[in-house]
């Protein structure tokens, strides 16, 4: 393993030179001319630079805390894969630098001149921007998060970026920024002065010129309910580009990659959404189109469809999950579905429907009674539909598991109950023991199927089941377009269920 020296400061730094795993701590350098200079894989602890030239210089892979940059230069220099905590940047030229896959925390940058600067890949963690001019430079594919602008002016190729919660005091950012950036939302339009007006103007004028995806992206901006929409949207016009042949910058096919990230870690898309999405990339990728533009969007349509698949195989274990501890014990129940608004589809149609799919045997669920005011409709079945339910709300994005109450299950049923999950238990335990082993009595490496696609063979069943949901939602026309006829998670408020 690797040991970072101590930095002695009788030896000094020098211009020129090439440092590497390097421990700098609690040193002064003033004054000093350290053009050139390269730092890799170097730690600096509690370091100040005051009137320093750091101009053509590399830092590479390096972690930075608690230290101090003051009226110096950093001109002309790369800047790559380095972690900064705790740090301030005080009339700092960045000026032609390069900023590359770095993470800034708790930093302050205190006007510092960004004239020319080209910066992508790159997080900002709680940090305050002070006095921040950006134009003539390239500043893509960023994060900042819950950051600080103060007396700042953003304009110019300032896109595909992604802030969240920021915070702008005093600050200007141009308006058509709002079609190429994400998490300019409401409070931060008020505090830029933009009105939904304009903003509205601004989206009009993008639909007008076929610019679907800028105007999917103020949509996103604007509502939060339309994250599910403006994707797809977001996508059908990236098909559409590759299909007449129009090249797509990487960097917008990336930011759709950074978005789904970010929407998916925050369950913020349907996992029906994600279905559609991952079947559209795949019709975009399995095309017989043959140009340019597939060709140089194709690496990156990859990119994007693993993040769908990631998200798609996390639904179908996390429901295999659910619908395994569920019980199945042919007793009567009780639905309660409280809507936002009625909905133009009944519920118990489509679980009618479903049953059939599924072939279960069991009475069709029926619908007793309906109450006005929220919409509640009240449906009377047996536990095994609860399943169809089960899954129906979890494709449309509702976090609920059900659960019925007052149970009254005879001790019989109880224990063979029981019985049935011991006997599952046993099998997954000897599963797991015989996964465990990979080695045969002799020493010889033994022939096994991974974790992961065991997993999956077990998940097939669950994997059908969401797709005769699918169907359902197909038989139904039920379609993103109109809102599933109201069986979606913004117009489902609350699902109860209940024995007897």
């Amino acid at each position: 393993m690797t040991k970072l020296l101590n930095y002695n400061s009788l030896l000094g730094l020098n211009a020129d030179e090439i440092y590497t795993y390097l421990l700098i701590h609690e040193q002064i350098f003033d004054d000093i001319d350290l053009h050139s200079i390269s730092l890799k894989n170097c730690v600096l602890e509690k370091c100040t630079f005051e009137k320093t030239i750091l101009a053509n210089s590399d830092l590479d892979s390096s972690q930075i805390s608690d230290s101090i940059f003051s009226n110096l230069s950093f001109q002309n220099s790369d800047i790559v894969s380095c972690n900064f905590e705790n740090c301030t940047f005080k009339k700092i030229s960045f000026k032609g630098s390069s900023f590359s896959n770095n993470t800034f925390s708790n930093c302050k940058f205190l006007s510092c001149d960004f004239n020319h600067v080209d910066m992508h890949n790159s997080t900002f963690l709680n940090c305050v921007i002070e006095h921040m001019n950006v134009r003539q430079c390239s500043t893509s594919l960023n994060n900042f998060i819950e950051c600080t602008f103060i007396q700042s002016k953003i304009n110019g190729n300032f896109f595909f970026n992604i802030l969240m919660n920021c915070i702008y005091k005093d600050t200007e950012i141009d308006i058509s920024l709002v079609s190429s950036n994400f998490g300019i939302r409401q409070a931060s339009l008020d505090q830029l002065n933009f009105s939904l007006y304009n903003l509205q103007d601004l989206q009009d004028k993008l639909v007008r010129n076929n610019d679907l995806f800028g105007a999917a992206v103020i949509e996103l901006n604007t509502n939060d309910c339309s994250y599910d929409y403006s994707m797809l949207v977001c996508l059908q016009a990236t098909f559409k580009q590759i299909e007449n042949n129009i090249i797509i910058r990487s960097e917008e096919l990336r930011f759709i990659e950074l978005l789904l990230d970010y929407f998916v870690a925050e369950d913020l898309l349907a996992p029906i959404t994600i279905i559609q999405l991952l079947s559209l990339v795949e019709k975009i990728l399995n095309s017989n189109i043959n140009n340019i533009a597939k060709s140089k969007s194709t690496l990156y349509l990859n990119y994007i469809y693993n993040v769908l698949f990631k998200a798609y195989q996390q639904f179908v274990s996390d429901l295999h999950n659910t619908l395994s501890e569920m019980a199945n014990d042919k007793l009567p129940v009780t639905i309660k579905l409280t809507f936002e608004n009625e909905p133009n589809v009944e519920m118990c149609a489509i679980l009618t429907d479903f049953q059939k799919q599924l072939n279960i045997d069991s009475p069709a669920p029926v619908r007793i009674k309906t109450e006005k005011g929220s919409f509640i409709d009240w449906i009377q079945t047996h536990d095994e539909i609860l399943k169809c339910l089960q899954i129906i709300i979890s494709i449309i994005g509702l976090a609920i598991k059900l659960k019925p109450s007052s149970k009254k299950i005879s001790s019989k049923s109880s224990s063979n109950n029981e019985a049935h999950k011991s006997e599952k238990s046993n099998i997954s335990q000897d599963n797991s023991s015989n996964n465990s082993n990979i080695f045969s009595s002799n020493g010889d490496v033994l022939v096994q199927l991974p974790g992961s696609i065991i997993r999956q063979i077990n998940q097939v069943q669950t994997e059908q089941a969401i797709s005769n949901a699918v169907n359902v939602f197909v038989i139904n026309n039920m379609t993103i377009n109109n809102n599933y006829h109201g069986i979606n998670k913004y117009n489902i408020k609350n699902v109860e269920c209940f024995y007897g």
